[in-house]
């Protein structure tokens, strides 16, 4: 009777792991069909990424079995465990899965954004020329966006609607101008797929993470495990034997607080830097005796106007110029609207991009590892009442790591989506313009038309 249960129970086993690999193939299959063309490179990145990350995962698992030996032997020398080395090896390779997975979970929250803010700027055209003569009075535009939509909202504004980003009036804007700045209006051109493959490209661009990035949380990483493995605790922690252990350390506490200001002061920069060039790049509506609004060119036009830009923003270039330094991005300015970056010139805004990106995967990592490795086991200790060596840190360990999770979350819920959104519009337009997503817009009118004339 018991060999059968036994049967029954690795049979069971097998019939999980079975339908969770069917669960992931129907997700996979569903998105394929329903996300819009452009967006389909973006999933087969990250496709791509966890696949490589599970190969990674398979080549240490045979390295385990063919040098066990050495590994001990290792071990012992360092940390005078035999199995210390293999445990705090298999601990963090499943924390960078981890967070590789929940940073590409990030990218498929962008994603959905995306998509929303795409649809609902179809539906919002469609709306503010409902009598379909191709002309928006203000009352269609506030019909449309809401009252107010035209002029350019203040931070508190955005705070108080929960949208830190464009709205949808702020596309709409964007999009008309550039229609009839690049001499669209009379074209077969549809603003949405230009906005929509530059978002695809740039959201593709962040999903391709090199493995090479973990090195900047190096430091961090490598005291957080140390002081792990001196507590005799070199894998998970499922018992909470370690809480309070890291408000204990004072070079832990040092990492940590080092930690939260450069990944909250840098997600506070990137969206400091949008929002400038926001207002430089965002169009003046009025209008004219008929009523009509009529869209014209944005500040940066204006006689000095990016030398005042510059002046004013003397924090956002010197860290710009910073960013530059370090990762060897200088260039010429190709056009004259290049400058808003200073040293960086033409490769201002695929600096920007990565370092979005990177800031965003940071952002992650660090939330990843405060609330797995170091609230959960604090939380466990608590609930069970578990006495250790740290006992009196426990409260202070929660306190401390519990607002670097919290603040972490809600950059990365609420100021990273607008910094991105924002981004792929305002580096889309006047001298930042695309033409081969131009292209794109008019190819999938001319589609369009020949699709219905099929029809």
């Amino acid at each position: 009777m018991r060999r059968i249960v036994q049967i029954l129970a690795v049979a069971g086993i097998l019939v999980v792991i079975i339908g969770l690999l069917g669960v992931y193939e129907e997700g996979v299959h569903y998105s394929r069909h329903h996300l819009p063309p452009k967006l389909l490179p973006v999933l087969n990145s990250m496709l791509g990424e966890i696949a490589g990350i599970g190969f990674i995962g398979l080549l240490l698992q045979i390295a385990e079995g063919y040098f066990e030996h050495t590994f001990e032997a290792v071990s012992e020398a360092c940390f005078g465990e035999e199995e210390a080395l293999i445990e705090a090896f298999e601990f963090l390779h499943n924390k960078i899965f981890l967070c590789a997975i929940v940073f590409f979970c990030f990218n498929g929250f962008l994603l959905l954004l995306l998509v929303e803010q795409m649809s609902g700027l179809v539906a919002a055209i469609a709306k503010a020329d409902a009598d379909g003569d191709g002309k928006v009075t203000i009352e269609e535009f506030e019909a449309a966006f809401g009252p107010s939509s035209l002029d350019e909202r203040s931070l508190m504004q955005m705070m108080r609607t929960g949208n830190l980003g464009m709205s949808l009036g702020d596309v709409y804007l964007f999009s008309r101008r550039f229609i009839e700045s690049n001499g669209l209006y009379d074209k077969p051109f549809q603003p949405v797929v230009y906005l929509e493959s530059i978002a695809a490209a740039n959201l593709e661009m962040m999903v391709e993470l090199s493995p090479y990035t973990w090195l900047m949380m190096l430091p961090a990483l490598a005291i957080f495990e140390a002081i792990k493995i001196m507590a005799e605790v070199p894998g998970d922690d499922t018992r909470g034997r370690i809480a309070g252990t890291f408000f204990a350390q004072t070079e832990m506490v040092c990492a940590t607080v080092f930690v939260e200001v450069v990944g909250v002061g840098w997600t506070l920069y990137n969206y400091a830097k949008v929002l400038a060039l926001k207002r430089m790049m965002r169009p003046k509506a009025a209008t004219n005796r008929s009523g009509t609004l009529e869209f014209a060119s944005p500040k940066i036009y204006e006689d000095g106007a990016i030398d005042q830009y510059v002046a004013d923003n003397t924090g956002l270039m010197t860290i710009t110029h910073a960013m530059t330094h370090a990762t060897g991005s200088h260039s010429n300015a190709e056009h004259e609207h290049h400058r808003l970056f200073g040293l960086a010139g033409s490769n201002g805004a695929p600096l920007l991009l990565r370092s979005i990106k990177l800031n965003a995967w940071f952002m992650v990592a660090g939330c990843t590892f405060c609330i797995t490795t170091i609230l959960v086991p604090d939380l466990t200790a608590l609930w069970h009442g578990q006495q250790g060596a740290a006992e009196a840190f426990v409260l202070g360990e929660l306190l401390l790591y519990g607002m670097m999770g919290l603040s972490f979350a809600l950059m990365l819920l609420f100021v990273t989506p607008a910094t991105f959104t924002t981004f792929n519009v305002v580096t889309s337009v006047e001298g930042f313009t695309q033409d081969w997503a131009i292209q794109k817009g008019l190819a999938a009118k001319a589609a369009d038309a020949h699709t219905h004339a099929h029809h």
